[in-house]
């Protein structure tokens, strides 16, 4: 967590990034810093010194309940999304754009949702593909790539495409890359097996090439807001009337100069969805100064639900925010729990930090390896911190449902498969 919001912190101040309409406040910066503090200390707490870690390969859980009902799943945002990409009109980008530009303008006013009836059962089913991801990529020695490919990537894939947005596949590819970094320590080659250098090329060129897909995809949806706005130009005017920065900070000129205006744009938006967080949570710190809005701000799923309820309490809090021009942007994980329960945000931030510890410890020290599936998401949550809450990204409220699901679901290895190793805490593998 301190990596993070550090390197946050260096990327706005070293890049020339300008406010022009918002200011930092020195107030804004030690609440923020409080909650980065209660997070550490309700991880500290749980954390123990691991002087021994489980090795758990030929020991994996029984995956065949919970791949039944996710495979299920996946089929059925599959099918759903499709439905609903070829019944509406996203031809074009723009399309996309401009039907979640709808779906925004609605949350705000508190108006029942425009949405189908296919697009809620995608968005409610689309996160096991991220489940999928992980299951297939942490526990199979060999990879199924026709399984990986169509109950994994294909719903996220098709929910970034249907919703005309990047967090679906931003999330889908971090967690594709955590798995990974959790395979490779899971799979440690030794001297009697050794990894296969074909397939390990194979599997490299692959992510190289999901990787340049995804980068092209992400600069089409810039380029696409871009000329909904105008083009570059007017987009970074905008960017500094409403937005409230610019990128004209000391060595702009430079970088125009160097790649070119066009390019510079993407830099400064991309590098912007990043680190707005800090920005936006410092105003709210700053400023925010109306009722809690018990988790309907950091909460899509929530928000959808009270809209239902009571539409006017959602329009009165949301109004609020327009207020102080946050609506709208990202106000990371810590702006978004003070609004939604202000100092009483604290208690959650504990809570999560605690959690977190809980995973790191069990998937590295306990004999059942079902806690590994759950590094990743706890990765994840860290990471777009910036962006705000673990369940309030990315469709992150039922992301972790499935998790849970899939945790449930599996079976651990046989106990009849370890036995107690005196010298350490932990049970460990027998070498029968």
């Amino acid at each position: 967590m301190l990596l993070i919001w550090g390197m946050c912190i260096a990327a706005f101040f070293i890049l020339p990034f300008n406010l022009t309409s918002r200011t930092l406040t020195l107030n804004g910066f030690l609440i923020l810093f409080i909650f980065i503090l209660v997070f550490c200390l309700g991880s500290f707490l749980r954390s123990p010194i691991l002087r021994a870690e489980v090795q758990l390969n030929g020991f994996e859980p029984d995956f065949s309940r919970a791949d039944f009902v996710l495979k299920t799943a996946a089929t059925i945002a599959v099918l759903a999304l499709t439905i609903d990409f070829l019944q509406g009109n996203f031809s074009t980008l723009v399309d996309s754009f401009m039907d979640r530009s709808a779906r925004a303008t609605a949350m705000l006013t508190g108006a029942k949702s425009s949405s189908s009836f296919w697009f809620k059962i995608g968005f409610l089913l689309y996160p096991v593909g991220i489940v999928m991801v992980v299951r297939e990529i942490v526990y199979e020695k060999a990879i199924r790539f026709l399984t990986l490919c169509f109950f994994g990537l294909l719903p996220i894939v098709l929910a970034a495409v249907v919703m005309g947005g990047r967090g679906p596949l931003l999330f889908g590819l971090f967690a594709l890359g955590l798995s990974y970094r959790v395979r490779a320590k899971k799979f440690k080659p030794t001297q009697k097996t050794k990894p296969r250098s074909s397939k390990n090329f194979v599997i490299g060129c692959a992510i190289f090439v999901m990787g340049i897909v995804a980068m092209n995809y992400f600069v089409n949806v810039f380029i696409a807001r871009a000329e909904v706005a105008g083009g570059t130009e007017e987009m970074f005017f905008i960017s500094s009337q409403i937005w409230g920065v610019d990128f004209s900070g000391p060595g702009s000129n430079f970088v125009v100069n160097l790649i070119g205006e066009g390019n510079t744009y993407l830099i400064f938006v991309f590098i912007w969805y990043l680190v707005q967080g800090l920005v936006m949570s410092n105003v709210l710190f700053s400023d925010f100064a109306g009722p809690p809005t018990y988790g309907i701000y950091g909460v899509d799923l929530l928000s959808a639900v009270a809209r239902r309820i009571d539409s006017n309490f959602v329009a009165d809090r949301f109004l609020t925010l327009l207020d102080l021009d946050v609506y709208g942007f990202l106000p990371s994980a810590f702006g978004s729990l003070y609004v939604d329960f202000l100092w009483f945000g604290l208690i959650p931030t504990f809570i999560w930090g605690y959690l977190c510890s809980i995973v790191y410890q069990r998937s590295r020290t306990n004999a059942d390896s079902r806690w590994q599936m759950l590094g990743p998401m706890v990765m994840m949550g860290i990471i777009f911190s910036v962006i705000n809450t673990p369940i309030g990204f990315g469709n992150g409220m039922v992301t972790h449902f499935w998790f849970i699901v899939m945790f449930l679901l599996s079976k651990p290895a046989a106990r009849r498969n370890y036995k107690r190793d005196p010298r350490r805490t932990v049970s460990v593998p027998s070498a029968r």
